[in-house]
């Protein structure tokens, strides 16, 4: 099927609802928004996409059991048990809402809130992110673009149970909404707050080799915590000084006026503000305190090749200055020829196997989504290379608190 990459996707249709949630979809996207107590929107989340749950844990369950790649204990001893253990009652909250409602239990809520955990423990992923704010964009605000690489049955999965969760909580903590395949509830790889505070995680493996405790809480349902709790970059850093995440990894943060990259390892991180408004990263920490050289090519998996090409795609595309269209235009440059060589001005993976063809076994990996933020609107622009375009959430329609 021939897909129109260029189309923009914005009407939402009300598709069901549950004790007080709501499911919405937009193009092949549902959205889930959740209000009340941590119980009861993990009951709502559960009960709207519970298809699409028990799709994704059957998914998984193929891939990493039936293959004979893990053991159910296995997985239960990495992370279903220990990732249970250190979260907060909050989130054991919405995991026993989501049990109580979709079939599955409680631990396999748990794992399917963090199976990014096994994918990317032990392989580098070829994540990137490039954000633009004050003179670089049309209107001053910040504008971030990112590339989500994963192995290609995970692409599949999203375009088929994709979920974008919104948690409109009882009290005074902020909305959070999250993107993730059905079952991810605060694991997720990008979120944004009802506070326009905006975060994305790139791989850190390509810098520090995987280490994933099992007494801390998981790196990504910190953030997706933090979230709920803090507004500024300033005070991410303060929260990053006195917690330390489980997983080494690239951070990016933006707030509706500008943004940052925090290179995050088990030990320490750093984040300092660029005075030239924008910054770009892709799986190597580049900050000089570290005392890591970056590695070319395969070695580094092509970090400093995907860095190069975003900065020559948007001052090649841009003719007054970064908006929306201007980053959908950049994103839609592919890395490599398809005679396999580097085109040295994309970074998008849309074929399988490209990579492998230049960059060993690790390959397998593609361009499994695509996520355009504008925090100051509380908008994302999310498209699934190869299946959708561009599908539009405007996330003021759901937030409770703006």
């Amino acid at each position: 099927m021939k897909v129109d990459r260029d189309l923009i996707t914005t009407e939402a249709t009300l598709v069901g609802d549950f004790e007080g949630g709501q499911l919405y979809r937009v193009g092949t996207l549902d959205i889930a928004v959740l209000n009340g107590t941590y119980k009861e929107m993990g009951r709502q989340y559960g009960s709207l996409v519970k298809d699409k749950i028990l799709s994704t844990r059957d998914s998984w369950k193929k891939v990493f059991i039936d293959s004979g790649t893990l053991s159910y204990e296995s997985i239960l001893e990495v992370i279903g048990i220990p990732f249970y253990t250190s979260s907060p009652k909050k989130l054991k909250d919405l995991y026993q809402g989501i049990s109580e409602t979709s079939g599955i239990s409680l631990h396999e809520a748990v794992v399917l809130d963090n199976w990014l955990s096994l994918v990317v423990t032990g392989r580098r992923a070829g994540c990137s992110c490039y954000m633009g704010w004050g003179d670089k964009t049309i209107d001053g605000s910040l504008y971030m673009g990112r590339n989500l690489d994963f192995p290609e049955f995970a692409r599949d999965l999203f375009a088929a149970n994709g979920v974008v969760a919104v948690l409109n909580p009882i009290g005074g903590e902020f909305s959070v909404a999250g993107i993730g395949t059905a079952g991810t509830i605060a694991s997720f790889d990008d979120a944004m707050n009802s506070e326009g505070l905006s975060v994305n995680v790139l791989n850190g493996v390509g810098s520090i080799q995987p280490v994933l405790y099992s007494n801390r809480l998981s790196l990504i349902s910190f953030l997706g915590d933090s979230l709920a709790s803090y507004s500024t970059i300033e005070e991410l850093k303060i929260l990053f000084n006195t917690t330390n995440p489980g997983y080494p990894g690239l951070i990016s943060v933006g707030q509706p006026d500008k943004g940052v990259h925090f290179e995050v390892s088990p030990e320490t991180y750093f984040a300092k503000e660029s005075p030239d408004q924008f910054s770009v990263r892709a799986n190597q920490f580049t900050y000089p305190d570290w005392g890591i050289p970056q590695l070319p090519g395969a070695t580094g998996w092509f970090s400093m090749t995907r860095q190069e090409a975003w900065l020559k795609a948007i001052d090649a595309a841009k003719t007054t200055k970064i908006d929306e269209h201007v980053l959908m235009e950049v994103m839609t440059a592919p890395m490599w020829n398809s005679d396999g060589t580097l085109t040295g001005t994309g970074f998008t993976v849309f074929e399988h196997g490209q990579i492998g063809s230049a960059g060993g076994d690790e390959g397998a990996d593609v361009t499994m989504i695509q996520v355009i933020s504008q925090p100051a609107e509380r908008k994302w622009w999310i498209r699934v290379p190869t299946h959708t375009g561009w599908m539009e959430i405007d996330l003021k329609k759901y937030f409770k608190r703006t």
